[in-house]
């Protein structure tokens, strides 16, 4: 058998394999360790097991191991290191399904050899494949937070919400294994604020909102090393050393939203503004929750313990407890009414589960419960979106606020300059700095990668 230094001369790039070719070496990286599932056909019950691994020029592929080479190699290929594999079958893609290379898959035969690989990786290549979050299909970013999971099977599914240096807040669905598998140990990160990168995610527009979601294909690389993951940490360290919260600062929608006069919430298709307004009135004559459809989170009915979802029009729904505020706000003797639901973590810093919870007792210990009392009568800086199927009448009675932030003397809603990435804190950043950070997700047809915080 070769030694390791023999074997480094041996390797060729993932780019100059050929189909069908059986005898190569390729020294790769598993950015994907998929689930072992059980499945029946006519042949029987069989298991499967999808590995997708990138080589040092950033280029990806794949292999789908089935029963005995399950059993044979379930034991290699832990995720994030680097093993050479020797030997094997390069077969063509499926048709049907989806995968990372466009042209060829790996497949392992009796003369397959795995050696893990000892020698440095060289991130450059790959690390050029991520660009900007909302160019993103393979990107860095960072963890802002992470919601439970729900659905069975390939319908499981996990939100986890992202930023980068540029406040762009934008919400990621991890569908099936990866809600299980890396939405897991995502959710264990969150508080941290990890960087992480995503690979050959899909990106559409969902209700006027640019939203992410992973494909069959998708990877997620936690904690990742490459030089762009690396200037992401460095700013949001810098932050974090800063004493500043990111999921509490103002996001780039909110410092670029219209502003408007609470009296011009004007006709328009779905579209974010903002408006400035003084708390009058905290709304207690409601509960703090109600019952909530868990795909389209509108009210359902429940009748001993089952639920109907009129919007849904389906009975027996997945539904939970969803938690909201309630208070009112007034300028220019315009009265509206404000709800606050995801958008209440920029107003206290918590979720209204957790400030529910923190007054069952003796809510005037409670920090949450002073901060609300002490709102009234300050002016805050409100964003909402607007949405013209919905009445206008309706809307100025209650808005929904997607975020809130107090109006101060250096408002950080006026102050940020969202085209610096790092706000005015590096007031000693280089150009080169810039522009690097600037650009940290790939947008290619194929292949395709994304990364930053998650908050």
């Amino acid at each position: 058998m070769a030694n390791e230094e023999e074997l480094g001369k041996m390797c060729i790039p993932i780019s100059k394999l050929k189909k069908y070719a059986t005898e190569w070496v390729i020294k790769v990286l598993v950015i994907r360790r998929g689930l072992i599932k059980e499945y029946k056909n006519e042949k029987g019950e069989s298991v499967r097991w999808q590995l997708i691994f990138v080589d040092e020029e950033g280029t990806k592929i794949q292999t789908t191991l089935f029963n005995i080479d399950v059993q044979l190699w379930k034991n290699f290929f832990d995720q994030n290191k680097i093993y050479y594999i020797i030997n094997g079958k390069i077969s063509g893609t499926k048709p049907n399904f989806l995968s990372v290379h466009k042209d060829l898959e790996v497949a392992f035969n009796s003369n397959t050899e795995i050696i893990q690989c000892n020698t440095e990786f060289m991130y450059q290549q790959f690390s050029n494949g991520f660009i900007s979050l909302d160019e993103s299909e393979q990107f860095t970013t960072e963890i802002y937070f992470v919601k439970e999971l729900n659905g069975e099977g390939r319908s499981r599914r996990r939100e986890v919400i992202v930023t980068n240096e540029r406040y762009d807040r934008k919400t990621l669905t991890l569908w099936g294994d990866l809600a299980e598998i890396e939405g897991e140990l995502l959710e264990s990160i969150e508080n941290s604020k990890s960087v992480v990168a995503f690979s050959d995610v899909k990106s559409s527009t969902y209700q006027g909102d640019f939203v992410l979601s992973t494909t069959p294909v998708s990877s997620v690389l936690i904690y990742p090393t490459f030089e762009k993951a690396k200037d992401l940490t460095k700013w949001n360290d810098n932050m974090k050393a800063s004493n500043l919260d990111i999921s509490l600062m103002p996001s780039r929608l909110m410092q670029i939203a219209r502003e408007v006069k609470i009296t011009d919430i004007v006709d328009g298709s779905i579209v974010s503004l903002k408006f400035k307004a003084k708390i009058t009135d905290i709304n207690s004559n409601h509960d703090p929750w109600y019952h909530a459809c868990k795909k389209c989170h509108r009210r359902v009915t429940v009748i001993k313990s089952t639920a109907t979802c009129g919007y849904c029009k389906i009975e027996d729904i997945d539904y939970d407890e969803r938690y909201r505020l309630k208070f009112d706000v007034s300028a220019e003797e315009q009265y509206i009414s404000i709800t606050l639901f995801d958008g209440a973590r920029y107003f206290f810093g918590c979720d209204v589960k957790e400030y529910v919870g923190s007054t069952s007792e003796k809510k005037e210990e409670s920090k949450y419960y002073r901060k609300l009392v002490l709102s009234k009568g300050k002016e805050f800086s409100i964003l909402v979106k607007i949405d013209r199927k919905i009445a206008k009448e309706d809307r100025n009675s209650n808005l929904v606020a997607e975020e809130i932030h107090e109006v101060i003397k250096d408002d950080p809603t006026d102050e940020i300059d969202v085209d610096a990435p790092l706000i005015k804190l590096r007031r000693k950043r280089s150009k080169k700095n810039k522009d690097t950070i600037q650009c940290l997700i790939k947008g290619q047809s194929e292949n395709n990668l994304v990364s930053f915080v998650i908050e």
